[in-house]
């Protein structure tokens, strides 16, 4: 069986693959297909999406055919093997198909259900950040998550405002929004990226699929931090998350949200 160097080092390699894919189609002008939804709901896929995790995909059946994957373009193939590879080949096509280069590409590892490895690709920027166990790293440089001393200046990123559904969902964050420094909204998986490296102190979404999130968490775990579901159960399995740099200050917060927003 591979070692966790060698599942990190093809993690690299497969982001590295959907950069090849992503790079020549940013701001091309290509097709935008509408899969569903209006609003914050709305769901875009283009060409360098499909061609990047196309890519993805292929190295992977190569490399290790017994493995499972989990992509937002090309669904389940064998969710339940021991390692599930999760894919997201471009997280906020709204910002590539606007010609932003603040979306990424999530690669992440699951092993036995619990995500041991994420990367988060930026293909235009160069910006990349990974964890594993052995810690979480930004641009080659190891980075740690925040321990706010005071509520009071807590940095909370969201992607969308409007995409918690329930009323007291909505409360709930605004509790939160309420005692922070500010909120900033917009970040997509960058959020999860900022929290690891210790610039933001929470994140809180809804409307959510594993592979938004679970790569992202599993960096988060490496940098010091926690996330989970609003229920306290694997972060995006009932389409929420809540993350904090500090353990301490998520056991705090988790508990003022409701189980779902459902």
């Amino acid at each position: 069986m591979a070692s966790t160097d060698e599942f990190l080092a093809f993690a690299h390699e497969l982001a590295d693959l959907a950069r090849t894919a992503i790079r020549p189609l940013f701001r091309a002008h290509d097709a935008i297909e509408v899969k569903s939804g209006k609003g914050s709901r709305l769901q875009l896929v283009t060409d360098a999406d499909r061609a990047a995790e196309a890519k993805m995909r292929d190295a992977i059946g190569r490399r290790f055919p017994g493995h499972g994957v989990v992509g937002e373009e090309y669904g389940p193939d064998n969710p339940d093997a021991e390692h599930t590879w999760i894919l997201d080949p471009i997280d906020g096509t709204k910002a590539f198909v606007a010609g932003l280069p603040v979306f990424g590409t999530l690669v992440g590892l699951l092993e036995a259900g619990h995500p041991t490895i994420g990367i988060i690709d930026q293909a235009i920027t160069g910006e990349r950040m990974w964890g594993a166990p052995q810690g979480a790293w930004l641009n080659g440089d190891q980075v740690a998550t925040s321990r706010p001393a005071n509520p009071e200046r807590m940095i909370v990123a969201m992607t969308e405002p409007d995409m918690i559904r329930t009323a007291s969902g909505r409360a709930a964050f605004q509790r939160l929004a309420d005692q922070a420094l500010f909120v900033r909204y917009g970040t997509d998986c960058w959020g999860y990226a900022m929290l690891a490296a210790g610039h933001i102190d929470v994140v809180v979404e809804s409307d959510i699929q594993p592979w938004d999130v679970l790569p992202g968490t599993a960096i988060i775990a490496a940098a010091g931090g926690t996330a989970s579901a609003w229920d306290g159960r694997l972060p995006g399995s009932n389409g929420t998350v809540l993350a904090a740099g500090d353990p301490a200050l998520h056991a705090a917060i988790v508990n003022h949200f409701p189980d779902t927003d459902a």
